[in-house]
């Protein structure tokens, strides 16, 4: 007998004591993923299982609450379709793959297995149900990926469309110049963080500094070029060279989590949420798997709770998202996605703009240079010539118009730091900056920005008239308000732009008065400066700039609500059109007619609200509901087969006798497209030497329901001992379609009783006894593994001996218990197994074999 039949690939103590999930092994790399607690918070820690070197450790969850991690799924290729550019190194390759977390009060975030980084979160439920909730019991997550075989063509995509529709918005975004990348503030640590030792400070949530409405927007991993917007760190060219390539592996996968309130959560590629979908009030889902043939059907298991335990049917649940395999699912997906980043960045230029004007809580604004001189002109005539009233506009409009200035006026230009050229140098480029930015952004990224949304809103306003998405319940009159919106945003934008521009030539002939005026209080020869300004201008802007500017309106106010009426844009000409050919064709041939034309007055405008802050905020909040409103078409067409749960759950259920359902291990088998087979195991609980086993094969194409069940026995025993059947089941694990991976220990007094082991054995070619499906095809699975048991005892079922031919003492051998994770795909055939105080933790290839070491050294 060989106890050395595994080589050890690393034996590690940990710092803190850790858990391990079943699924906590990566299944293409050696790494595997721990849980530790800190205080209130859980954190995951990334090691690798060949040198027993941990990686990263990052907490889990974004605030400060009480988190717990209950279940984690790697993400099927390891890269997301739409990948954030944090995830892109300097060359503009994608890095590394990602695994999901599912963590209470109930929630997911995804990381980098490259730096732990939290890549983005997605809320599960709302926080009325989360904060209901007591216990993490049967909540699950799973990630499966898309089994469709790729359709190659011998010819190329030589316009490399990527899967885009000629013509649609999406298409026509592609051809567009890139908007200028902004700088995106949530990926910089707050000031505080930066000096201060790490958890030693309260971070701030990056999503909970996002508005509502962008953080609850449906959406795919952002991806700014998707959205005609140039990645931070790459120049804003239009070849779009960073993807013209994309990868492609991970597009359709679908990620699901089931909760133990009989709701399912699906997102599609790991990402956009599709919505909720009832399975059964207060159930929970125990199995969850998808069969290849029918990649957008859910097939599941439930059950109920029964007092101290579990009762989970044998009939399958089937779940069925028939707009998963159209089209149009991925196509509002991605023009959701394009939507958000449009309307998130105008919300950032809208922000960056306001900052510019008015300042931040750490600096100042330009707006605020000519209020502040004004001020200390005040204070001075108050102070120093004891005037009660304020009269500095009065003084600098008579100095302006007559040339002469009252005493205090005279004083402060000829004396104080405020009139100074230092300080009147810092003033005009400090506006001049500001003005020329303000000009900028709502010239070149803003008006851009909201063109470009309302041109995918008006591709969405199309679909709500046309039968085939139906599913999605677009209003059209809901949409027609939001681009009215958007039409309002591109107005002011460009009204801001001229603004701006206007502000900038009466600033610039204001300040050139001043710099005359001051030079005239304190003459330095004969000579005297020449004026060299407008006097109208700079009258305006004493009246309209120094003190109230007209800028302040367009980050002020109520919500814009004008129409083009309001502007002075005449209304729609609904005369015939042979009728108004005729009147060309009659001011073409006689130019007196021309003065049909408007006078060219100018129509005041002052009275309209422009507050772009507001607009942006409003129209964000009425996007975001529509498109929450369609993304969850795909579970609100879903289809659930519940017909033979419910009488299955009316069958009272059997005495257990000790057998808990958390105890039983199950794998379900897909590689047949026609078929799914179905294992449980679960050791005796009277006798630990004893493994119940039990195999139902299902039909996925016909019935819900298992056209085959069958049981069986596997008793283990260590060749060489006076009696046989003296393993006891420690832990057991599923590893392949084949094989189970246990941990055992020797009842026999003959051997160490506390020296553990670890072993392979094959569940496939076991002596499997069928029962009679109408007796068992509505029953439970603890009823089928209880029945098991029973004929055991009577002698009814034969017991299959299995020796332990090749096993390896474990390093931890006398601890009283272990957890497990295993990864049985080829080439990565590895277990990890960590001790009851979850301190040290073994990882084993269980491929490989060193027969000369001693046990010994092992213990």
């Amino acid at each position: 007998m060989s106890t050395t039949a595994f080589n050890t690939l690393a034996t590690f103590q940990l710092p803190t004591p850790c858990r391990i999930l079943p699924t906590s092994c990566c299944l293409d790399k050696d790494l595997v993923l721990l849980i530790s607690r800190l205080g209130s918070l859980d954190r995951i820690s990334l090691w690798n299982t060949t040198q027993g070197t941990k990686i990263w450790e990052v907490e889990v969850g974004e605030d400060a609450n009480d988190t717990h991690v209950v279940d984690l799924a790697w993400s099927p290729d390891g890269m997301p379709f739409f990948r954030p550019q944090s995830q892109y190194n300097v060359d503009g390759n994608a890095l590394g793959q990602s695994v999901a977390v599912l963590y209470e009060p109930l929630n997911i975030s995804i990381h980098s297995i490259q730096d732990g980084k939290r890549l983005y979160s997605l809320p599960v439920g709302n926080k009325h149900s989360q904060s209901s909730r007591k216990q993490a019991i049967g909540i699950s997550i799973r990630w499966f990926k898309d089994e469709q075989p790729i359709q190659r063509t011998s010819i190329p995509d030589i316009f490399k469309r990527n899967g885009l529709i000629t013509g649609s918005s999406l298409s026509i975004l592609k051809a567009l110049p890139l908007l200028d990348s902004l700088p995106d503030d949530y990926d910089r640590p707050p000031t505080a963080d930066i000096f201060t030792f790490q958890g030693s400070h309260p971070r701030t949530s990056q999503r909970d500094t996002m508005p509502d409405a962008v953080r609850d927007w449906p959406t795919l991993v952002s991806d700014p070029l998707l959205a005609s917007i140039c990645p931070p760190g790459h120049q804003p060219t239009s070849d779009r060279t960073v993807s013209d390539d994309p990868d492609v592996t991970n597009r359709d996968s679908l990620l699901v989590v089931a909760d133990d309130d009989g709701h399912l959560w699906c997102y599609q590629d790991g990402a956009f949420p599709l919505g909720r979908v009832q399975v059964g009030k207060n159930m929970i889902a125990r199995c969850l798997y998808r069969v290849t043939s029918s990649p957008s059907i859910l097939w599941l298991n439930v059950a109920k709770s029964a007092g101290d335990n579990d009762m989970t049917a044998l009939c399958a649940v089937q779940v069925d998202l028939p707009l998963l395999r159209q089209r149009f699912s991925r196509e509002l997906s991605q023009l959701s996605s394009t939507a958000r980043d449009l309307t998130w960045y105008a919300m950032r230029v809208v922000k960056e703009m306001k900052t510019i004007w008015f300042g931040s809580d750490m600096n100042g604004g330009a707006r605020e240079w000519g209020p502040r001189w004004l001020r200390s002109l005040e204070t001075k005539q108050k102070e120093k010539y004891g005037q009660e009233e304020s009269i500095a506009i009065l003084d600098l409009t008579c100095l302006l118009v007559t040339g002469r200035s009252s005493i205090s006026l005279a004083d402060f230009l000829g004396s104080g730091e405020q009139t100074s050229e230092r300080n009147i140098q810092k003033w005009e480029t400090s506006m001049t900056e500001s003005l020329g930015k303000l000009r900028d952004c709502a010239e070149k990224q803003l008006a851009p920005a909201l063109q470009r949304l309302h041109l995918v809103l008006e591709e969405i306003q199309g679909w709500s008239l046309l039968p085939q998405y139906r599913a999605f319940e677009l209003s059209y009159d809901h949409i027609s308000s939001i681009l009215d919106f958007a039409t309002r945003g591109v107005i002011c934008a460009s009204w801001l732009s001229v603004t701006a521009r206007r502000e900038f030539t009466r600033f610039r002939e204001f300040i050139s008065w001043l710099r005359f005026e001051i030079t005239n209080a304190n003459p330095t020869n004969e000579s005297h400066a020449i004026p060299r300004h407008d006097i109208l201008e700079v009258n305006a802007y004493l009246m309209s700039g120094l003190v109230v500017s007209s800028i302040d309106k367009w980050f002020i106010g109520p919500v814009p609500k004008f129409t083009p009426r309001d502007l002075g844009i005449p209304v729609e000409d609904t005369r015939p059109f042979k009728l108004v050919l005729e009147q060309i064709h009659n001011v073409a041939g006689n130019p007196e007619q021309l003065d049909w034309q408007a006078d060219g007055t100018r129509r005041d405008l002052s009275h309209l609200d422009r507050n772009l802050d507001s607009l942006i905020q409003e129209l964000a909040s009425r996007c975001q509901l529509i498109f929450s409103r369609a993304g969850a078409a795909a579970s609100r067409s879903a289809s659930v087969s519940t017909e033979h749960l419910a009488t299955s759950f009316d069958v009272p259920a059997a005495e257990y006798g000790g057998l808990s359902s958390r105890n039983i291990r199950e794998r379900v088998s897909t590689s047949k497209e026609r078929e799914a087979v179905q294992h449980f195991a679960s050791p005796s609980p009277d006798d630990k030497s004893i493994l119940l086993l039990a195999r139902l094969r299902f039909d996925p194409t016909r019935d819900v329901l298992p056209n085959e069940i069958s049981i069986g026995v596997i008793q283990c025993y260590f060749p060489g001992d006076e009696e046989q059947g003296n393993a006891k089941f420690l832990e057991v694990e599923f590893f392949d379609d084949e094989n189970l991976v246990i941990i055992c220990q020797s009842q026999n007094s003959g051997i160490p009783a506390d020296l553990a082991s670890i072993a392979i054995i094959n569940y496939v070619d076991v002596g499997y006894q069928e029962l009679e499906l109408a007796n068992y095809v509505k029953c439970f699975r603890e009823d089928l593994m209880n029945t098991a048991m029973n004929l055991w005892r009577k002698g009814e079922l034969t017991a299959t001996l299995c020796p332990l031919e090749k096993r390896r003492v474990v390093h931890s051998s006398r601890s009283v218990g272990f957890s497990m994770a295993v990864n049985g795909r080829v080439g990565r055939r590895v277990a990890c197994v960590l001790d009851n105080t979850g301190t040290s933790m073994e990882s084993f290839d269980m491929e490989g074999e060193v027969e000369d070491m001693e046990v010994g050294s092992d213990a």
